[in-house]
Protein backbone atom coordinates (compact mmCIF):
# COMPACT_ATOMS: atom_id res chain seq x y z
CA UNK A 1 0.00 0.00 0.00
CA UNK A 2 1.15 3.54 -0.81
CA UNK A 3 0.46 4.86 2.69
CA UNK A 4 2.58 2.19 4.36
CA UNK A 5 5.92 3.40 5.77
CA UNK A 6 8.62 0.85 6.40
CA UNK A 7 10.34 0.46 9.77
CA UNK A 8 13.60 1.48 8.10
CA UNK A 9 12.02 4.72 6.90
CA UNK A 10 10.73 5.45 10.40
CA UNK A 11 14.23 5.02 11.76
CA UNK A 12 15.62 7.37 9.12
CA UNK A 13 13.03 9.96 10.12
CA UNK A 14 14.12 9.64 13.73
CA UNK A 15 11.19 7.63 15.05
CA UNK A 16 12.18 4.56 17.08
CA UNK A 17 9.69 1.66 17.03
CA UNK A 18 7.29 1.97 19.95
CA UNK A 19 7.73 -1.67 20.84
CA UNK A 20 11.48 -1.36 21.37
CA UNK A 21 12.36 -2.32 24.93
CA UNK A 22 14.13 0.27 27.04
CA UNK A 23 17.58 -0.65 28.33
CA UNK A 24 17.47 -1.79 31.94
CA UNK A 25 19.61 0.59 34.04
CA UNK A 26 22.97 -0.72 35.20
CA UNK A 27 22.86 -1.24 38.98
CA UNK A 28 26.05 0.05 40.64
CA UNK A 29 26.65 -0.04 44.40
CA UNK A 30 29.14 2.10 46.31
CA UNK A 31 30.06 2.86 49.92
CA UNK A 32 29.47 6.56 49.25
CA UNK A 33 28.24 8.41 46.20
CA UNK A 34 30.61 11.38 45.94
CA UNK A 35 32.27 10.34 42.70
CA UNK A 36 29.36 8.51 41.06
CA UNK A 37 26.76 11.16 41.93
CA UNK A 38 28.99 13.87 40.50
CA UNK A 39 29.65 11.90 37.31
CA UNK A 40 25.92 11.27 36.95
CA UNK A 41 24.91 14.88 37.65
CA UNK A 42 27.44 16.31 35.17
CA UNK A 43 26.47 13.98 32.33
CA UNK A 44 29.34 11.50 31.98
CA UNK A 45 27.12 8.41 31.95
CA UNK A 46 24.47 10.00 29.75
CA UNK A 47 27.17 11.01 27.24
CA UNK A 48 28.13 7.32 27.02
CA UNK A 49 24.51 6.35 26.36
CA UNK A 50 24.27 4.64 29.74
CA UNK A 51 21.33 4.49 32.13
CA UNK A 52 22.60 4.06 35.69
CA UNK A 53 21.03 3.41 39.10
CA UNK A 54 23.38 4.18 42.01
CA UNK A 55 22.94 2.17 45.22
CA UNK A 56 24.65 3.58 48.33
CA UNK A 57 25.48 0.83 50.83
CA UNK A 58 28.00 0.18 53.59
CA UNK A 59 28.32 -3.32 52.08
CA UNK A 60 28.60 -2.39 48.42
CA UNK A 61 30.67 -5.42 47.38
CA UNK A 62 28.37 -7.80 49.23
CA UNK A 63 25.43 -6.53 47.19
CA UNK A 64 27.40 -7.41 44.07
CA UNK A 65 28.17 -10.95 45.30
CA UNK A 66 24.50 -11.49 46.17
CA UNK A 67 23.43 -10.47 42.66
CA UNK A 68 21.72 -7.27 43.81
CA UNK A 69 24.10 -5.08 41.75
CA UNK A 70 25.82 -5.44 38.38
CA UNK A 71 28.96 -3.63 39.50
CA UNK A 72 30.42 -2.01 42.59
CA UNK A 73 32.90 0.74 43.27
CA UNK A 74 35.09 -0.45 46.10
CA UNK A 75 38.47 -1.36 47.50
CA UNK A 76 40.50 -4.02 45.64
CA UNK A 77 41.64 -6.17 48.57
CA UNK A 78 38.20 -7.66 49.24
CA UNK A 79 37.62 -8.84 45.64
CA UNK A 80 41.09 -10.41 45.51
CA UNK A 81 40.28 -12.28 48.71
CA UNK A 82 36.91 -13.42 47.34
CA UNK A 83 38.44 -14.53 44.04
CA UNK A 84 41.09 -16.59 45.77
CA UNK A 85 38.29 -18.28 47.72
CA UNK A 86 36.54 -19.26 44.49
CA UNK A 87 34.13 -16.39 43.78
CA UNK A 88 33.68 -15.41 40.11
CA UNK A 89 34.62 -11.80 40.77
CA UNK A 90 36.31 -9.52 38.24
CA UNK A 91 38.10 -6.17 38.57
CA UNK A 92 37.49 -4.07 35.45
CA UNK A 93 39.52 -0.99 36.33
CA UNK A 94 41.25 0.62 39.25
CA UNK A 95 40.29 4.28 39.24
CA UNK A 96 41.94 6.18 42.08
CA UNK A 97 43.49 5.61 45.54
CA UNK A 98 41.01 5.02 48.34
CA UNK A 99 40.63 7.88 50.82
CA UNK A 100 43.22 7.14 53.48
CA UNK A 101 42.19 5.60 56.79
CA UNK A 102 44.39 6.70 59.69
CA UNK A 103 44.62 4.84 62.96
CA UNK A 104 43.87 6.99 66.01
CA UNK A 105 45.13 5.14 69.05
CA UNK A 106 45.09 5.56 72.79
CA UNK A 107 48.55 3.97 72.88
CA UNK A 108 51.80 4.60 70.97
CA UNK A 109 53.24 1.94 68.66
CA UNK A 110 55.63 0.80 71.43
CA UNK A 111 52.62 -0.02 73.66
CA UNK A 112 50.38 -1.47 70.94
CA UNK A 113 49.94 -4.65 72.95
CA UNK A 114 47.66 -2.65 75.26
CA UNK A 115 45.09 -2.22 72.47
CA UNK A 116 42.15 -4.49 73.27
CA UNK A 117 39.26 -2.88 71.40
CA UNK A 118 38.99 -1.20 68.00
CA UNK A 119 36.25 0.33 65.84
CA UNK A 120 36.46 0.10 62.05
CA UNK A 121 33.21 1.68 60.86
CA UNK A 122 31.98 -1.20 58.73
CA UNK A 123 32.22 -4.90 57.96
CA UNK A 124 34.34 -5.99 55.00
CA UNK A 125 35.31 -3.74 52.10
CA UNK A 126 37.85 -0.97 52.61
CA UNK A 127 37.32 -0.60 56.35
CA UNK A 128 37.57 -4.36 56.89
CA UNK A 129 40.84 -4.74 54.99
CA UNK A 130 42.30 -1.56 56.48
CA UNK A 131 41.64 -2.55 60.09
CA UNK A 132 43.25 -5.94 59.38
CA UNK A 133 46.33 -4.23 57.97
CA UNK A 134 46.47 -1.75 60.87
CA UNK A 135 46.23 -4.46 63.52
CA UNK A 136 48.80 -6.60 61.72
CA UNK A 137 51.21 -3.66 61.69
CA UNK A 138 50.61 -3.03 65.39
CA UNK A 139 50.96 -6.72 66.22
CA UNK A 140 47.53 -6.72 67.83
CA UNK A 141 46.41 -10.12 69.12
CA UNK A 142 42.85 -10.91 70.19
CA UNK A 143 41.62 -7.36 69.60
CA UNK A 144 37.82 -7.08 69.64
CA UNK A 145 36.70 -5.06 66.58
CA UNK A 146 33.39 -3.20 66.47
CA UNK A 147 32.28 -3.38 62.80
CA UNK A 148 29.12 -1.29 63.17
CA UNK A 149 28.39 1.11 60.32
CA UNK A 150 29.48 4.33 62.06
CA UNK A 151 30.64 7.74 60.88
CA UNK A 152 34.08 9.16 61.64
CA UNK A 153 32.63 11.32 64.41
CA UNK A 154 30.80 8.36 65.95
CA UNK A 155 33.97 6.25 65.90
CA UNK A 156 35.90 9.06 67.54
CA UNK A 157 33.16 9.41 70.19
CA UNK A 158 33.72 5.76 71.16
CA UNK A 159 37.43 6.49 71.55
CA UNK A 160 36.64 9.55 73.70
CA UNK A 161 34.20 7.54 75.84
CA UNK A 162 36.84 4.89 76.53
CA UNK A 163 34.90 2.23 74.61
CA UNK A 164 37.63 1.78 71.98
CA UNK A 165 41.43 1.89 72.08
CA UNK A 166 41.83 2.31 68.31
CA UNK A 167 39.61 3.91 65.66
CA UNK A 168 39.90 4.24 61.89
CA UNK A 169 39.43 7.88 60.86
CA UNK A 170 39.43 9.37 57.34
CA UNK A 171 37.93 12.86 57.84
CA UNK A 172 40.56 15.52 57.12
CA UNK A 173 38.87 18.05 59.44
CA UNK A 174 38.63 15.60 62.33
CA UNK A 175 42.21 14.41 61.88
CA UNK A 176 43.42 18.01 61.90
CA UNK A 177 41.66 18.59 65.24
CA UNK A 178 42.99 15.33 66.70
CA UNK A 179 46.56 16.26 65.76
CA UNK A 180 46.15 19.73 67.25
CA UNK A 181 44.77 18.42 70.55
CA UNK A 182 47.58 15.84 70.90
CA UNK A 183 45.48 13.56 73.10
CA UNK A 184 45.92 10.47 70.92
CA UNK A 185 48.52 8.87 68.67
CA UNK A 186 47.92 9.01 64.91
CA UNK A 187 49.19 6.04 62.90
CA UNK A 188 49.96 6.97 59.31
CA UNK A 189 48.45 4.75 56.56
CA UNK A 190 51.84 4.40 54.87
CA UNK A 191 53.26 2.87 58.04
CA UNK A 192 50.53 0.25 58.27
CA UNK A 193 50.08 -0.78 54.65
CA UNK A 194 51.10 0.01 51.11
CA UNK A 195 48.56 2.71 50.32
CA UNK A 196 49.05 2.38 46.54
CA UNK A 197 47.44 -1.05 46.67
CA UNK A 198 44.26 0.40 48.08
CA UNK A 199 42.54 1.65 44.96
CA UNK A 200 38.86 2.26 44.39
CA UNK A 201 38.07 -0.12 41.56
CA UNK A 202 35.17 -1.06 39.30
CA UNK A 203 34.27 -4.57 40.42
CA UNK A 204 31.85 -6.98 38.79
CA UNK A 205 31.15 -10.70 38.38
CA UNK A 206 31.52 -13.13 35.51
CA UNK A 207 27.73 -13.39 35.24
CA UNK A 208 27.33 -9.62 34.99
CA UNK A 209 30.04 -9.49 32.32
CA UNK A 210 28.20 -12.14 30.32
CA UNK A 211 24.85 -10.32 30.55
CA UNK A 212 25.79 -6.63 30.82
CA UNK A 213 29.15 -6.49 29.03
CA UNK A 214 28.48 -3.48 26.72
CA UNK A 215 26.97 -1.46 29.58
CA UNK A 216 29.92 -2.25 31.84
CA UNK A 217 32.35 -1.13 29.17
CA UNK A 218 30.49 2.19 28.81
CA UNK A 219 30.56 2.58 32.58
CA UNK A 220 34.32 2.08 32.79
CA UNK A 221 34.89 4.54 29.94
CA UNK A 222 32.72 7.19 31.60
CA UNK A 223 34.51 6.74 34.92
CA UNK A 224 37.92 7.08 33.23
CA UNK A 225 36.74 10.37 31.67
CA UNK A 226 35.43 11.69 34.99
CA UNK A 227 38.66 10.88 36.87
CA UNK A 228 40.74 12.57 34.19
CA UNK A 229 38.62 15.71 34.17
CA UNK A 230 38.46 15.97 37.99
CA UNK A 231 42.26 15.82 37.98
CA UNK A 232 42.53 18.49 35.30
CA UNK A 233 40.10 20.92 36.93
CA UNK A 234 39.48 20.57 40.66
CA UNK A 235 37.16 23.53 41.34
CA UNK A 236 33.84 22.12 39.96
CA UNK A 237 34.18 18.83 41.85
CA UNK A 238 35.23 20.48 45.14
CA UNK A 239 32.35 22.97 44.84
CA UNK A 240 29.93 20.08 44.23
CA UNK A 241 31.16 18.17 47.31
CA UNK A 242 30.74 21.24 49.51
CA UNK A 243 27.38 22.45 48.17
CA UNK A 244 25.65 19.18 47.25
CA UNK A 245 27.22 16.57 49.54
CA UNK A 246 27.68 18.85 52.56
CA UNK A 247 31.39 18.18 53.07
CA UNK A 248 33.83 20.65 54.59
CA UNK A 249 36.34 22.30 52.24
CA UNK A 250 39.32 20.36 53.64
CA UNK A 251 37.64 16.98 53.22
CA UNK A 252 36.38 17.92 49.75
CA UNK A 253 39.90 18.89 48.68
CA UNK A 254 41.29 15.67 50.18
CA UNK A 255 38.85 13.55 48.14
CA UNK A 256 39.60 15.54 44.98
CA UNK A 257 43.34 15.03 45.51
CA UNK A 258 42.85 11.26 45.92
CA UNK A 259 40.83 11.04 42.69
CA UNK A 260 43.32 13.26 40.83
CA UNK A 261 46.11 10.90 41.86
CA UNK A 262 44.38 8.15 39.87
CA UNK A 263 44.46 9.95 36.53
CA UNK A 264 46.76 8.06 34.16
CA UNK A 265 47.93 5.77 36.96
CA UNK A 266 47.33 2.59 34.96
CA UNK A 267 44.80 -0.13 35.59
CA UNK A 268 45.61 -3.83 35.79
CA UNK A 269 48.04 -4.20 38.72
CA UNK A 270 51.34 -6.02 38.37
CA UNK A 271 51.74 -9.49 39.84
CA UNK A 272 53.72 -8.02 42.72
CA UNK A 273 50.78 -5.73 43.54
CA UNK A 274 48.41 -8.69 43.42
CA UNK A 275 50.78 -10.47 45.83
CA UNK A 276 50.51 -7.51 48.19
CA UNK A 277 46.73 -7.42 47.93
CA UNK A 278 46.47 -11.13 48.67
CA UNK A 279 48.76 -10.76 51.67
CA UNK A 280 46.84 -7.78 53.05
CA UNK A 281 43.54 -9.60 52.52
CA UNK A 282 44.84 -12.51 54.62
CA UNK A 283 44.59 -15.03 51.79
CA UNK A 284 46.38 -18.20 52.87
CA UNK A 285 49.58 -18.99 50.95
CA UNK A 286 48.30 -22.45 49.99
CA UNK A 287 45.08 -21.06 48.48
CA UNK A 288 46.89 -18.26 46.71
CA UNK A 289 49.87 -20.17 45.31
CA UNK A 290 47.87 -22.25 42.85
CA UNK A 291 45.84 -19.33 41.49
CA UNK A 292 48.42 -16.55 41.33
CA UNK A 293 49.45 -16.50 37.68
CA UNK A 294 46.20 -17.61 36.07
CA UNK A 295 44.29 -15.55 38.59
CA UNK A 296 45.60 -12.23 37.33
CA UNK A 297 44.43 -12.97 33.80
CA UNK A 298 40.91 -13.82 34.97
CA UNK A 299 40.69 -11.12 37.62
CA UNK A 300 41.56 -8.24 35.29
CA UNK A 301 39.73 -8.36 31.91
CA UNK A 302 40.53 -5.89 29.15
CA UNK A 303 37.70 -3.36 29.60
CA UNK A 304 40.09 -0.86 31.20
CA UNK A 305 42.50 -1.14 28.27
CA UNK A 306 39.66 -0.55 25.81
CA UNK A 307 38.46 2.44 27.82
CA UNK A 308 41.88 4.06 27.75
CA UNK A 309 42.24 3.48 24.01
CA UNK A 310 38.76 4.91 23.38
CA UNK A 311 39.60 8.00 25.38
CA UNK A 312 42.89 8.50 23.53
CA UNK A 313 40.98 8.34 20.24
CA UNK A 314 38.45 10.88 21.52
CA UNK A 315 35.57 8.45 21.07
CA UNK A 316 33.97 8.75 24.48
CA UNK A 317 34.88 12.25 25.63
CA UNK A 318 32.02 14.11 27.31
CA UNK A 319 30.99 17.20 25.29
Amino acid sequence: MKNRISAAALLLLGFAPLCRAQEVPLQVSAYHGYFLNYAQKTGYFQASGLSLNIIISSQASRQLYLGQADAALGDMSGPVEQYMKGAEVRILARLYPSPAFYGVSRYPYTEAGSIKTAVSGGKGGATGSHIKAMLRYLGGQGVKVDESNLSDNARYALLEAGKADLALISSAELLSRIRAEKKYYVIEPGDAYKGGSYYQAVITTKNAMDTKGPQLEKFVSACVDAVSDIAASSAPFVAYLVSEEGLGPAQAESIQAAIAAGAGAGFAPSLSEVDTLADQADVSSDTYKGKRKAGRGLLFPDYAVKAVKSRAAGKNKKP
